[in-house]
């Protein structure tokens, strides 16, 4: 009996093992990924191969769309001769401009400001190349959804 019981366990062992055809695919610098929440990937092209990555915010922000507590921001500093890359993913459609402390600055007292970039969706990545001299930069996250939003947020810094 032990043994039928052995030799049933080792069969689905094996057989679980076997079915396994998960592929792994490479996927290159320029090739689009969609996420499987259905928002797209969107990314910047950076120029140059990356040689390493070192992880400066690794945050969660949760905003309330349809109320006055619709956006989160986060700071970031680039040292000079880096670039970065920002991964924003939110289980609701949001909106991301990126720009410089200053412009932060203007944005939070609701005067003019200039915006780096803007993008919308599900999952949303910024990447730049490397900067001359230091630089302190800035994002806001905005609901474009009602209700709870959480966004998952990383910077990284990249070595070139």
């Amino acid at each position: 009996m032990k043994t039928v019981i052995a030799l049933l366990l080792l069969a689905v062992f094996v057989i679980s093992g076997c079915s396994s055809d998960t592929a792994t695919e490479v996927v290159g610098d320029k090739d689009v990924v969609v996420d499987d929440k259905g928002g797209d990937v969107m990314e910047d092209e950076v120029i140059g191969a990356v040689t390493g990555t070192k992880l400066l915010v690794d945050k969660y922000k949760y905003i309330s769309g349809g109320t006055d507590f619709d956006e989160a921001y986060q700071y970031y500093t680039v040292e000079a001769g880096k670039g970065y890359r920002i991964t924003i993913e939110s289980d609701k459609q949001v909106e991301v401009e990126t720009m410089t402390e200053a412009n932060c600055g203007l944005r939070e007292k609701n005067q003019e400001y200039e915006v780096i970039s803007t993008k919308q969706g599900l999952k949303i990545v910024f990447e730049g190349n490397p900067v001359e001299e230091k630089t302190n930069d800035c994002f806001f996250v905005k609901a474009l959804e009602n209700g709870q939003i959480s966004s998952h947020v990383l910077v990284d810094e990249l070595s070139f």
